[in-house]
């Protein structure tokens, strides 16, 4: 039974890795299209915002909270991935 465990516990850890190189991929490229965004400051990307208006500064707002929720999170799952890790290593040696 332990050794089912174990091999389950290292089957999510590698799955919980793979899933920390996707986020950190995601995160790069909401970044550079968050500077291609605010560097070339396109008329239809305020169209989408919705009033049309000069609303430049609450669009950098929004995306820099939107990137600092999807930082925490990328934080937790981190912290996450760190203790499984060891506990499985842990458990590999015991």
């Amino acid at each position: 039974m332990n050794d089912m465990f174990e091999k389950r516990l290292q089957a999510a850890v590698a799955a919980g890795w793979w899933t920390a190189v996707i986020w950190w991929a995601f995160l790069a490229a909401s970044w550079l299209f968050y500077l291609a965004i605010w560097y070339g400051k396109p008329d239809w990307m305020l169209v989408l915002w919705g009033h049309g208006q000069d609303e430049w500064p609450a669009v950098r707002t929004v995306f820099f909270w939107f990137l600092g929720g999807f930082k925490l999170a990328g934080l937790i799952l981190f912290m996450m991935l760190i203790y499984l890790t060891i506990w499985s290593r842990r458990l590999r040696r015991a």
